[in-house]
């Protein structure tokens, strides 16, 4: 295999921390002629039983006997799964991962390509992993493509967003513009319906200024349901002409055109949240009026986020698929996915005990990129609002299926399909698409 292949696939590699009980001072590896051999080896020598294992590692016995007793690739649902298996097993046996995928991929001629897209559409039977591939595809997809840029990181590429931005002057209007081309996109294409819903971007006000940074503050608010207000008004950062000109050139850097485009546009303030929230509003059940509306502590009903927040991450993807992205900003959607998925594994890994605060926060440092104090608000958020950072994973993933599935079928129209999908409000998707999938059957 050639080198440059083997680094990218070795970013599939996958942390994890086995219980300490069962974790062995790591000793000099044997000659790797034989990496079921190493394996099985060391897991006899350190007298843990091969259902002792499954149950600390979470890997299918079938998987680690293909691994011990050296199984063709086609004894796992695909080639990185393999990889990723075998990376956790050596951990946990006190092995070092590296050359024993170093050896593995030199005996694997089938494992010749790595996977540079993330997965979608993961085998029902191994869904628990899915979250775990997209995190290593997400990594390959930026790594590779960075070059793409003119950049050697994906960190260097995506560093180049910062330098794109509008100017101090033109800085609020941006909002409005950016929001008016987002609309003749979606209307162009015939996405959906768009409502007649005005919103106006402000500067966040003088009272709010020196709060604002030690609170969970929303630049966007989801409208009350039941008090109908002819304008909503989205609070965004302040940049002022007299502000010093370092002030101002820090903050244009961090709110640059792709945030402006993505965040506060797209995902919040257009197409996203705010176009799903007046559908919503007019959604038969109550449930789905209120659900999504932001309350104190994150929105009024949790059933309502894989809707809500599975809307606005599809939506993104929905106006990239449709070229309202530039390829920056389309490299940088990646980035998103990597992040979505992870906050996803680190809240099922957080709340069933097996990795602490510390940890996780560790884990979006290496993994995602993110910086110590970044990585550590992360980690803390999860930790306080059980199951929220699923639902925005699920979410999405659920109305591509549900759109994958209803296009195959005959009179299938995309606007119609957004504006039967927004109509329930902010209930569960899956019970969106099982009524859906009923309807279609029936027609």
């Amino acid at each position: 295999m050639k080198a440059s292949a083997r680094k990218i696939i070795d970013l599939t590699e996958e942390d994890h921390d086995p219980q300490p009980s069962l974790q062995p001072s790591i000793d000099p590896l044997e000659p790797l002629a034989d990496v079921a051999a190493v394996l099985r080896k060391a897991r006899e020598r350190r007298r843990v039983s091969l259902a002792r294992a499954v149950e600390q590692t979470n890997i299918a016995r079938q998987y680690l006997q293909a691994l011990e007793n050296g199984g063709s690739l086609e004894c796992f649902p695909a080639p990185v799964y393999a990889r990723f298996f075998l990376a956790d097993y050596a951990r946990f046996l006190g092995l070092d991962p590296g050359p024993l995928l170093r050896s593995f991929d030199d005996r694997q001629e089938d494992l010749a390509e790595p996977i540079l897209e993330p997965i979608t559409e993961p085998w029902s039977r191994t869904r628990k992993w899915t979250a775990r591939i997209l995190v290593a595809a997400c990594a390959a997809t930026l790594t590779t493509h960075a070059v793409d840029f003119g950049a050697r990181t994906p960190e260097q590429a995506l560093s180049q967003l910062a330098g794109i931005h509008p100017t101090t002057a033109g800085y609020y209007a941006r909002y409005t513009d950016l929001w008016e081309e987002c609309r003749a996109a979606a209307e162009r294409h015939q996405l959906l319906t768009w409502p007649d819903y005005p919103l106006r971007y402000v500067p966040r006000p003088e009272w709010a200024r020196a709060a604002a940074a030690q609170l969970y503050f929303l630049f966007y608010h989801s409208p009350a349901p039941f008090d109908w207000l002819p304008e909503v008004e989205y609070l965004v950062t302040p940049i002022e002409p007299g502000m010093p000109a370092e002030q101002q050139q820090r903050l244009l850097r961090a709110t640059n055109e792709s945030v402006i485009k993505l965040n506060h546009v797209v995902h919040h303030g257009a197409i996203g949240h705010h176009v799903q929230n007046w559908h919503a509003f007019r959604a038969e059940s109550r449930i789905g009026q209120i659900a999504a509306v932001d309350c104190a502590s994150r929105i009024a009903l949790f059933c309502g986020g894989t809707m809500a927040e599975g809307w606005a991450c599809y939506a993104t993807d929905l106006m990239d698929e449709f070229g309202f992205l530039t390829p920056l900003e389309h490299y940088s959607q990646t980035q998103a996915r990597l992040r979505m998925c992870a906050r996803a594994l680190i809240d099922v890994r957080l709340h069933h005990g097996t990795i602490t605060l510390e940890q996780a926060a560790a884990f979006y440092q290496e993994r995602v990129g993110m910086a110590a104090t970044a990585a550590r608000a992360e980690a803390t958020k999860n930790s306080m609002y059980p199951g929220t950072a699923l639902m925005y994973l699920l979410g999405s993933d659920a109305i591509r299926h549900l759109r994958r599935d209803l296009a195959e079928r005959p009179g299938f129209e995309l606007r119609a399909f957004h504006d039967r999908l927004l109509s329930f409000g902010s209930i569960p998707v899956a019970l969106i698409a099982e009524t859906m999938r009923r309807e279609t059957k029936d027609e």
